[in-house]
């Protein structure tokens, strides 16, 4: 019990004395004067009379005064147990009035909390629809950049049937003089009957032909290699197939004819096949080939080595010229990047021919450098003869 507990009772207590010593003094008073009022009846009937109506009426205001005592009592006591009996209430209303408050603040809070939601959510649409956007010009790029690399990689290929074009009149000169001599002859010898003379027609025909058929051969790889791709040749096809015909169009440079070019081609490589289209290979390899004649002036030698291990195809073009400096082994693949002489070089052959690897999965380094001369080594994957899978 608290001090306002025990204050209240003590007081009560109080009271409570007070108001019973009180009716004590007023019955005892009232008792005597009731008495007093009998004793005085038989000798003077008047004055007990009016005795009794005293008493009655002391009587009355004793009960009023208690009475009124007691209404002070009651008040005295709602008046301390008021905070006792009406606090919990009134608390519990403030408790209500806030509740009440807080409902309202949270229904405002909640509706700032949607309008905010709401304006997020169209804030993030406006967003995914402006990614989508984004994406769409990321894409148009994408294409737009692969486009252009498919034109730099057709441009360094038309690069070098250039090349090999100017020099094809050399190797086409041969061959044309060789059936145009053919064919003089064989007029001589038109009107003989004679076996000797019928022999040598027929010896003349057969060399004009083999003449025409190397001019024909020289002109449909030189044509096949600078034409577009066609569908249906993106087949695998075996290594010593494309060395074959990459070396009867890199005779027909300049630089290539003069140097020596030698193969290196182990028994299991010879049949292996790529995965890579051959026209890309082809077009990989004659790069290198040309580079590496140039580099050695077209009066050293090349060697083409290839080999196969663990499932990959490896195929090194090595030179024995100069080399490439320390100064400039990292900037060889950029584009546009030449060694050569103005006029000489487009810049785009080792950085088209390492992208074109790089699509199939392989990879073109430069493997030494210096004295040693350059050996450029291409990394792929082997592949089955009929491989549908070649990109």
């Amino acid at each position: 019990m608290g001090l306002r507990g025990r204050v209240f009772w003590l007081w009560a207590g109080l009271l409570t004395a007070c108001l019973a010593g009180l009716a004590w003094v007023a019955g005892g008073l009232l008792n005597q004067a009731m008495a007093e009022a009998a004793s005085l009846a038989a000798a003077r009937p008047e004055v007990a009379q009016r005795l009794r109506e005293a008493v009655a009426a002391a009587e009355n205001v004793t009960w009023l005064a208690a009475a009124a005592l007691l209404a002070l009592a009651l008040g005295l006591m709602v008046a301390v147990l008021r905070p006792w009996l009406f606090g919990p209430l009134r608390s519990l209303e403030r408790q209500l009035e806030r509740d009440r408050s807080l409902d309202s603040q949270q229904g405002d809070l909640l509706a700032r909390v949607e309008a905010t939601l709401i304006s997020y959510r169209a804030r993030l649409s406006a967003q995914a629809r402006d990614r989508e956007g984004q994406l769409d010009v990321v894409d148009a790029y994408r294409a737009t950049a692969s486009q252009a690399q498919e034109r730099l990689a057709a441009a360094d290929r038309l690069t070098i049937a250039g090349q090999l074009a100017l020099g094809a009149a050399h190797e086409v000169g041969g061959p044309l003089s060789i059936a145009v001599v053919c064919m003089d002859s064989l007029k001589g010898l038109a009107d003989a009957t004679d076996p000797e003379a019928m022999a040598a027609r027929q010896r003349y025909r057969e060399q004009a032909l083999e003449a025409l058929e190397r001019v024909d051969g020289l002109l449909r790889d030189l044509s096949a290699f600078g034409h577009p791709e066609q569908p249906g040749t993106d087949t695998p096809a075996p290594i010593g197939q494309l060395l074959a015909r990459i070396l009867r169009l890199g005779r027909l440079h300049k630089r290539c004819r003069s140097a020596t070019i030698e193969l290196a081609v182990e028994p299991a490589a010879g049949t292996a096949c790529a995965r890579i289209r051959p026209r890309h290979l082809e077009q990989v390899i004659l790069n290198l080939l040309i580079n590496a004649a140039d580099a050695t002036e077209g009066a050293g030698t090349v060697e083409i080595a290839v080999r196969v291990d663990a499932g990959r195809l490896h195929i090194a073009v090595q030179d024995d010229g100069p080399g490439v400096s320390e100064t400039l082994r990292q900037q060889v693949f950029a584009p546009f990047f030449t060694t050569k002489a103005q006029g000489h070089g487009s810049g785009l052959g080792l950085a088209v021919s390492r992208r074109l690897i790089e699509e199939a999965g392989g990879r073109l380094e430069l493997l030494t450098s210096g004295s040693e001369g350059a050996r450029f080594e291409i990394d792929l994957p082997e592949a089955p003869l009929e491989d549908p899978s070649v990109p």
